[in-house]
């Protein structure tokens, strides 16, 4: 703690164990770890994150998959297409 400002140890020190414990699992910490963890031990490790500079969480890649407005049009008429062939197949084999 002493690499910090005093502001920045205030701010800790004031911060309930909840709170401590949600800042370092959003750092990336295993939660599991961080629920063992007792109060002064769970100060001490905000404090060094937040030192170091690795208190910003993980940025996640994610990914949103987007639909196709073409592809979407192709499958659609597709389904059509397979749909009006095997009407087309049932109709003529009923003739028979």
């Amino acid at each position: 703690m002493e690499n910090l400002t005093e502001e920045q140890r205030e701010k800790i020190r004031k911060m309930s164990d909840e709170r401590l414990q949600q800042k370092l699992i959003s750092a990336g910490m295993p939660a599991a770890a961080v629920n063992a963890l007792d109060g002064s031990v769970l100060l001490e490790t905000r404090a060094e994150l937040l030192a170091s500079g690795r208190e910003k969480p993980i940025q996640a890649a994610t990914v949103v998959p987007m639909a196709d407005p073409e592809i979407e049009k192709k499958d659609a008429l597709n389904s059509r297409n397979v749909n009006g062939q095997m009407n087309c197949i049932y109709n003529s084999s009923s003739l028979v």
